[in-house]
């Protein structure tokens, strides 16, 4: 929430990103299509598992509003980023 406060992203798309309904959204579809599975062989069927849950749920989610501007979080987050390995870079020498 305070990482999306910072970016000053537009309210639609703040309004969006900041609650945690897509990641609840996808944990309580892939827990009621895996409740019924009762031997799990082995963390390979588990993965498998979880990959069908997620995709078969994918199809139920609706698109990002503001999708449009997605662009400006990622150009902050790289800004972000290079001021880091700047950061980095200086304290290293």
């Amino acid at each position: 929430m305070f990482t999306i406060n910072r970016l000053g992203l537009p309210s639609q798309l703040c309004r969006c990103l900041g609650t945690t309904n897509l990641i609840d959204n996808g944990h309580s579809a892939i827990r009621h299509r895996m409740q019924r599975v009762k031997n799990w062989q082995n963390g390979t069927m588990a993965l498998r598992w979880t990959a069908a849950a997620f995709e078969a749920s994918s199809k139920g989610y609706r698109g990002i509003k503001g999708y449009e501007q997605l662009w400006i979080p990622k150009a902050a987050l790289q800004e972000l980023l290079k001021d880091d390995q700047l950061v980095q870079r200086v304290t290293a020498e």
